[in-house]
């Protein structure tokens, strides 16, 4: 149980009164969680909204919500010792760029114009970033060309995946491609190596999915989207 809320059940076997305190002018019209974060800097949301919800912080005696609006001349009571607590503020790491993903990024550029800038991206190099997921295309554009202050991402490629990638640099022209990728008027092409055997070509007429067992990979699912690929053999070199 957070210490705080535990503090506040028992308060009454203990005779702890809690802090009060008053809204003033300057402060009237604040959530109650953006008042209390005021006084106390530091504290996660997370915390914050425990405390609030066990009633260990009130308005007017009344147990209420985070994100109630107070008034002036309001009392808020907090648990005693609340503000002297030390809370650890944490900063999100900023990531530093190595020198050699910087040039594997300018090396990687095959077209440029005003309005795009299309990569051939390596495999291994995720596009966009996520959890424990720092070094990406995304996140290295900017400190990979100085001249270009800000991109829009207009499709991805999976982790593992090498092709073109091609990015806007305009928030105009990215929407005009939106919009023929949603229609589905973009025609890609992937070059593969493949286990088995083509012979001459193969239509691939099968709804796909995320796959529910592992959900970095896409499996056929006859509740997915439609998705129609067609195969064509260029060179064959034997069963393996």
């Amino acid at each position: 149980m957070d210490i705080w809320c535990a503090l506040m059940l028992s308060e009454d076997k203990k005779n702890i009164k809690p802090e009060v305190l008053r809204v003033s002018k300057e402060l009237s019209g604040l959530r109650l969680d953006k008042y209390i974060r005021y006084y106390i800097s530091g504290i996660k949301q997370s915390h914050l909204e425990k405390i609030i919800g066990s009633g260990g912080i009130r308005v007017n005696k009344k147990k209420v919500k985070p994100n109630c609006i107070l008034n002036f001349n309001q009392l808020v009571s907090i648990p005693p010792g609340l503000k002297e607590q030390n809370f650890e503020t944490y900063s999100k790491p900023k990531f530093i760029p190595l020198k050699k993903d910087i040039e594997l990024i300018r090396s990687s550029k095959i077209y440029e114009d005003e309005n795009i800038i299309a990569l051939n991206k390596p495999s291994g190099l995720p596009v966009q970033g996520g959890t424990k997921v720092h070094r990406h295309i995304d996140g290295l554009m900017m400190n990979s060309f100085d001249h270009i202050q800000k991109h829009y991402l207009l499709h991805r490629l999976d982790k593992d995946t090498s092709g073109l990638v091609v990015i806007a640099r305009k928030n105009g022209f990215r929407n005009h491609i939106a919009k023929q990728f949603q229609n589905r008027e973009v025609e890609k092409k992937y070059l593969a190596v493949i286990k088995g055997e083509i012979i001459g070509s193969l239509i691939i007429d099968k709804p796909i999915a995320r796959d529910r067992q592992n959900r970095t990979k896409m499996k056929v699912d006859e509740s997915g989207r439609e998705a129609i690929s067609e195969a064509i053999s260029l060179e064959s070199f034997g069963r393996w």
